[in-house]
């Protein structure tokens, strides 16, 4: 596993998953670096779910940890639509959706999900 800095408070990270750009001192990047992925028992069922061509929502994406496995298993001919409300969470998913070439597969929105407009 490669660790690398990038700035004051963000360091990439390689994963079995990708190369991801996350925050330091923060559980989900302390994952990347402990485990090579973010929930990885998690990922590992959902996988065993998701197949090539489907299409996935995820829904507080934060920085791609789900999206990006989840656009390896839909492949080219899938679709991952990733929400993430929070602005600075929101650059590093487009970031991290560029530095693994995933964006034919993953469109990101910066925005709330809710049940009700205005919620």
């Amino acid at each position: 596993m490669k660790i690398m800095t990038t700035s004051d408070n963000i360091e990439e990270v390689e994963t079995i998953y990708g190369v991801f750009l996350g925050w330091k001192d923060d559980l989900v990047t302390q994952h990347l670096k402990d485990f090579s992925a973010h929930c990885r028992n998690e990922l590992a069922m959902l996988g065993s779910l998701i197949k090539e061509g489907d299409n996935v929502l995820d829904i507080g994406a934060h920085i791609g940890t789900f999206s990006i496995p989840f656009a390896r298993h839909t492949k080219e001919r899938g679709a991952v639509y990733s929400f993430e409300a929070n602005p600075h969470n929101y650059k590093l998913l487009l970031d991290n959706i560029q530095n693994n070439d995933l964006g034919r597969i993953i469109t990101p929105t910066h925005a709330v999900v809710a049940c009700e407009v205005g919620a």
